[in-house]
């Protein structure tokens, strides 16, 4: 096995902000040759902390950045390339990007498109509890410190207006099976100040983030027996049509559906 990768739930309290964490170690093999994967939109936040000398590269500028101890990759669009020259440990959270901003304080806005090391965020909290995180070779123990310090920081940042947490839930609830004017009115804000929010905040449109968990949506559901046929499923995850829902998939997976299922093992 070249990936061992596993998922966490968050504790209740945390579930409004924290989509999930994951444990994964890349690479396993002796003397491995370099790995790459791609990453599909999920519409989360993801803080990647690696737990080896090793580290991923991601892309930046054109070219390749070995990431850095902590790193803060923020909201894309699109599916982005990841690699791994030798074996990798990592722990990982999974922020809901209103969430990010309920902990931290900072909009997820500042880190779209863009990863960023997490190390140089103001305060000392996060470094307290990154040295005492590499300082720990339990899981168990990592996770709990994970979870503490998570929990620390509720109630010290100011949090997002209601309504932008109340749509953002509806989105990713309904899988992207909702408009922009649907939310509006759900929320009972207009349609405009709906998208100043979520662009000032989350750093996305409504209706990029509805893109996002319709094609997340599919994605779960692709290549399973009830969905045998794209006309199908795309009619199912609220598509118009089948050649809109190709060319979304398309546009933010990089590859074509029936490609994807192809070479689904290339994708995280």
């Amino acid at each position: 096995m070249i990936v061992e990768f596993r998922e966490i739930s968050p504790s209740e309290a945390l579930q409004p902000y924290v989509a999930g964490y994951w444990r994964a170690t890349f690479n396993k093999e002796e003397n491995p040759a370099p790995l790459s994967f791609r990453v599909m939109p999920r519409g989360v936040m993801e803080l990647v902390m690696h737990l080896s000398d090793m580290h991923c590269d991601l892309p930046a500028e054109g070219g390749w950045r070995h990431s850095p101890d902590f790193t803060l990759i923020g909201l894309r669009a699109e599916a982005y390339e990841v690699r791994f020259r030798k074996k990798v440990e990592a722990l990982g959270i999974r922020f809901k990007p209103d969430g990010f901003f309920a902990l931290f304080g900072i909009p997820a806005a500042e880190f779209s498109y863009r990863s960023a090391d997490m190390q140089e965020l103001p305060g000392p909290a996060f470094r307290d509890y990154s040295r005492r995180l590499q300082e720990s070779s339990s899981p168990a123990e990592q996770l709990h410190l994970t979870e503490q310090f998570l929990l620390s920081m509720l109630g010290q940042n100011r949090r997002p207006h209601p309504y932008l947490h109340a749509a953002a839930e509806l989105i990713r609830s309904k899988g992207g099976e909702i408009t922009v004017d649907g939310l509006s009115r759900q929320v009972f804000v207009s349609p405009r100040q709906l998208e100043r929010e979520f662009r000032n905040i989350i750093g996305l449109s409504p209706k990029a983030c509805i893109r996002i968990a319709r094609l997340r949506r599919a994605q779960q559901l692709i290549g399973k027996a009830e969905f045998s046929n794209l006309a199908q499923l795309s009619y199912h995850c609220g598509y118009y049509d089948q050649s809109h829902f190709i060319r979304d998939f398309k546009q933010m997976a990089g590859l074509a559906p029936k490609r994807f299922l192809a070479r689904r093992k290339e994708f995280i």
